[in-house]
């Protein structure tokens, strides 16, 4: 059974029908090499799977499905015997994937993702599509290792002040952030225009829905690229502490990125202006992050501070110092 009830069929010896596509009752035909049955062969669940250089794993492993074309779910079971396998998963390890993030982050992202969606089909009756659960999975892992890889950096023995990184004389700088909610994954954006001198020029938040980490990254960093050319600044530099945003925009194929957030961003970049991306740590990103999360859910426009509220003074003036 997949997370959400779907079955997992038997047609032949050499085809497997591994997920619902289209549809209740049509099923998607993958040719099962089992040598490449792991998606990532050096995972220790790579371990458990049956030796692909025998010939009769295939009947073997068509002996584990009952007469109703299901897993006989005591005899898949037999295959882990004798470890715990979800235990060895989860464990730190050097295996790696080839999203760069570590193995364990994946496998337990993915098994919280694919927990929430049988969920959202039982009691919501909302399925979700496999591609999608995959993809949301690789963006939370990714999410959760930067954030560790980033944690530890500051525990460092002499760490670094978190400042705020003024731009050069003349420049603009646009602090933005993406603000996701934990337990509805509702969306929201903010960002701050300051001059070389740290004096406020600009800020603003705006609700953008359910969406993934990534997105709401992106998001902010569009809607601050339209407000800072609608208000005529020339040399415009972002600020953002999304490490995967700054690597999808200042690769060379932009502007035919699969992502039409990326597509946009490009567009409005290379316009007459002068703009320059630069990743920056979290902590030196708290202001932007405070407007984000600042966000009125139940005001659907986009929200313009011409003068900094007084919840955001202390962050103001706590970015001084790094002038």
């Amino acid at each position: 059974m997949l997370s959400y009830g779907s079955k997992i069929k038997f047609n032949s010896q050499e085809y497997i029908s591994l997920c619902p596509y289209g549809g209740e009752n049509r099923t998607r035909n993958i040719r099962c090499e089992l040598k490449e049955w792991s998606p990532i062969p050096r995972s220790p669940l790579r371990s458990h799977l049956l030796d692909p250089t025998d010939g009769s794993n295939v009947n073997q492993l068509a002996d584990m499905v009952n007469n109703n074309n299901e897993w006989d779910i005591p005899k898949l079971s037999s295959l882990f015997a004798g470890e715990d396998w979800f235990s060895v998963n989860l464990c730190p390890q050097e295996a790696t994937t080839q999203w760069e993030v570590p193995w364990n982050s994946l496998f337990s992202s993915t098994l919280w993702q694919l927990w929430k969606s049988r969920n959202d089909k039982v009691f919501n009756n909302v399925p979700h599509a496999t591609d999608d659960i995959c993809s949301r999975s690789v963006t939370w892992a990714r999410y959760y290792h930067e954030g560790r890889s980033r944690a530890a950096s500051i525990q460092s023995t002499h760490p670094e002040r978190a400042y705020w990184k003024a731009p050069d004389l003349g420049w603009i700088c646009m602090n933005v952030d993406g603000a996701i909610a934990s337990t509805t994954s509702y969306g929201s954006v903010g960002g701050v225009f300051r001059d070389h001198e740290g004096s406020w020029i600009l800020g603003f938040n705006k609700p953008i829905g359910i969406m993934k980490p990534l997105q709401a990254e992106l998001w902010a960093i569009l809607t601050d690229l339209q407000l800072a050319w609608d208000h005529g600044f020339e040399l415009l530099q972002i600020q953002t502490d999304s490490l995967e945003a700054v690597h999808l925009l200042d690769k060379s194929d932009a502007t035919s990125s699969s992502m039409s957030l990326v597509r946009s961003i490009d567009k409005l970049r290379r316009r007459a202006w002068v703009t320059n991306l630069l990743w920056i740590p979290r902590r030196n990103n708290s202001l932007a992050d405070a407007i984000a999360k600042a966000t009125d859910i139940n005001n659907a426009s986009i929200t313009v501070f011409d003068e900094p509220p007084s919840e955001f003074l202390d962050f103001l003036d706590s970015d001084k110092p790094g002038l």
